[in-house]
Parts: structure tokens; C-alpha cells; sequence
């Protein structure tokens, strides 16, 4: 499996803590709270539901704030489609990038799988062979695929810290 290297300088360490807290799904959920104060958290469950235990999975799949999670992937989506075409006019090539393109991609899904590529591993920041290969497609420019890749994962770890789940 190949793995693309995302170079990026962050002038802010809450990013990279952001990238490394997502990574190694260590949120603050209930469940992990339960390991610092038993007696404090041992009958709470999720924020948003109140019904399921609240772990990293959880709570990006929760029906109570899918509606929040789905408007994250069409900003995503939208941010995607207009951040390629941007890049490729200022390095004078056509945009050839639509929503029919980007809603050929396998990963938008918002559910979690040990199989596949979803939407969680990207807001983990998680490149995925997919977005390398299409990306590495559509810049033909490996410095022009970099910079948008930061882009990305910038506007997803913005949209989630929005999105109150992530407090960095």
C-alpha cells in the first residue's frame, strides 16, 4: 500500500495536536472520561442521542447530528470541486472539476467501516489511495496536490471544530 506524504507548516500546534488527536481517536468522549472518573461519568451517554455509549465512532455515526455530519460532507464536497478548479486556473489549466467528478468518490460515505475508506478516516486525516490517485489525476503536479490536500484536511478539521465535537 502506498502512502502519500502530506507536507504542511502549521503556524498554530492545536492543528497538529488536532491531526494527532483525531488520528489516534483520543476525543474526549464519555467513554474516555470513564477511564479518569468512573463514578462521575459511569451513567452517561452520548451528548447528542442519550442512548448509546459515546465513543470515536459514535459520534460521527449518531443519528441524532446526522443531518450536521451530512451538511459537513456537501460543504466538503463543494469546498473540493471549488478549491481544484482554483488551483488549476491559477496554474492557467481548465477547471475540469464537477459534482458529477467529485460524487464519483467512494469515501463521502459518514458511516464508520474497517473495510473501506470513509468520510471519519478523512476527518482523521487520512489520505486515502482514492483521493491520491484522482488528485494525483486532476493537478498532474505533485506540489499543486499537496497544497490542495493541506487545504482539505484544513477545511475538514475546520468544519468539525465548528461542529463542537472537536475543543482544541
Amino acid at each position: 500500500m502506498d502512502f502519500l506524504l502530506v507536507k504542511w507548516s502549521s503556524d498554530h500546534q492545536s492543528d497538529d495536536f488536532l491531526l494527532v488527536t483525531l488520528l489516534t481517536e483520543e476525543i474526549p468522549t464519555v467513554e474516555k472520561r470513564k477511564y479518569l472518573a468512573y463514578k462521575i461519568f459511569k451513567n452517561w451517554k452520548c451528548s447528542f442521542c442519550k442512548q448509546c455509549d459515546e465513543t470515536f465512532d459514535h459520534m460521527w455515526t449518531c443519528e441524532s447530528c446526522a443531518s450536521e455530519l451530512d451538511n459537513i460532507i456537501q460543504e466538503t464536497k463543494e469546498f473540493f470541486e471549488g478549491a481544484c478548479n482554483s488551483l488549476l486556473i491559477n496554474a492557467d489549466k481548465d477547471p475540469i472539476i464537477d459534482d458529477k467528478l467529485v460524487n464519483k468518490m467512494t469515501f463521502w460515505d459518514r458511516t464508520y467501516s474497517e473495510m473501506k475508506i470513509t468520510f471519519i478516516d478523512l476527518i482523521k486525516g487520512i489520505i486515502s489511495c482514492e483521493l491520491s490517485a484522482y488528485t494525483s489525476l486532476i493537478f498532474e503536479n505533485q506540489n499543486l496536490q499537496e497544497k490542495f490536500l493541506v487545504l482539505l484536511r484544513n477545511f475538514i478539521f475546520e468544519k468539525v471544530r465548528v461542529f463542537g465535537l472537536i475543543d482544541v
